[in-house]
C-alpha cells in the first residue's frame, strides 16, 4: 500500500515530464536532472534540439501564474539581472500542467554562502529590477541563482506591474530572507527605517545604505 501510494503521487509529475519533453522537444539528462521543487512545480535540466543545456520548469497548479511569470521574465530581459525564457509556457498533458524552458542554469545561493559582496550585488538586482518598473513580488533567496559570478532572478510568479509598484514589500521579503528571520521575529528598527528610505528616495545611495545594514546585522546574527 505504501508502495502504491508514493507510485500514485509521482505518477502526475512523471506524466507532465513527459508531456513537457515531447512538446519541447527536449530530453532530460541522464545525470543530475532534477534542479529542485517549490510550492507549484518542479525545475529539470534538459538538453534541446541544438544541444544547449536549459531548465525545464513544470507546474500543476496556478496555471495563470506561470504565463504571467514568462510575461514578466521577457518584459525584464533587458535589465540583465532575471534568467532567460528560451520558450514560453505551454500548456501540458492535456492542460494538467504548464511549462517553460529557462536559461541559463545556475548554482543555488543559501544564506550559508553569502558575502559582503553578495548582499550588496542581490540588493542592487533588486533597484534594477524596480526602476524598470517590476515587482518580483517574492525576492527570496531561494529564488536567486549564480552562474559565473553573476547574480540573476528567477521564480517571477508573483510579480506585477501597476502603478502600486511595492518597492517596500519586496525589499521586506528580501530582507528578512538574508536575515534568517522567522514569522515571529522583527526587522530591526534600523533596517525598517532604511526600507522606508528605500522605498521614498529610490536611488543608489539608498539600496546602499540598505545592504551595508543588513551586512552588518547578518555577521552579527549568532549561528543557529
Amino acid at each position: 500500500m505504501f508502495l502504491e501510494f508514493i507510485v500514485e503521487a509521482l505518477n502526475p509529475w512523471i506524466r507532465l515530464l513527459r508531456s513537457a519533453c515531447d512538446v519541447f522537444n527536449v530530453k532530460l539528462l541522464d545525470t543530475d536532472a532534477f534542479l529542485g521543487a517549490g510550492a507549484n512545480g518542479r525545475v529539470f535540466k534538459v538538453r534541446r534540439e541544438d544541444n544547449t543545456i536549459v531548465a525545464l520548469k513544470i507546474i500543476t497548479r496556478d496555471l495563470g501564474l506561470q504565463m504571467v511569470e514568462s510575461q514578466k521574465m521577457r518584459d525584464a530581459a533587458g535589465t540583465g539581472v532575471v534568467a532567460t525564457v528560451m520558450e514560453e509556457y505551454k500548456f501540458l498533458d492535456d492542460g494538467n500542467g504548464a511549462g517553460m524552458l529557462i536559461s541559463p542554469i545556475g548554482e543555488p545561493i543559501s544564506r550559508e554562502s553569502l558575502t559582503e559582496s553578495t548582499v550588496l550585488n542581490i540588493v542592487r538586482n533588486l533597484f534594477i529590477l524596480h526602476c524598470s518598473g517590476i515587482q518580483h513580488g517574492d525576492p527570496r533567496l531561494p529564488n536567486l541563482i549564480q552562474v559565473d559570478g553573476e547574480i540573476l532572478w528567477i521564480d517571477l510568479m508573483y510579480s506585477m506591474f501597476d502603478r502600486e509598484l511595492r518597492w517596500e514589500k519586496d525589499a521586506t521579503i528580501l530582507s528578512r530572507s538574508i536575515l534568517g528571520l522567522s514569522k515571529e521575529k522583527n526587522l530591526s528598527g534600523e533596517i525598517s527605517s532604511l526600507i522606508s528610505q528605500y522605498n521614498h528616495e529610490r536611488n543608489d545611495e539608498s539600496w546602499r545604505a540598505l545592504a551595508r545594514q543588513l551586512w552588518v546585522e547578518f555577521i552579527s546574527r549568532p549561528s543557529v
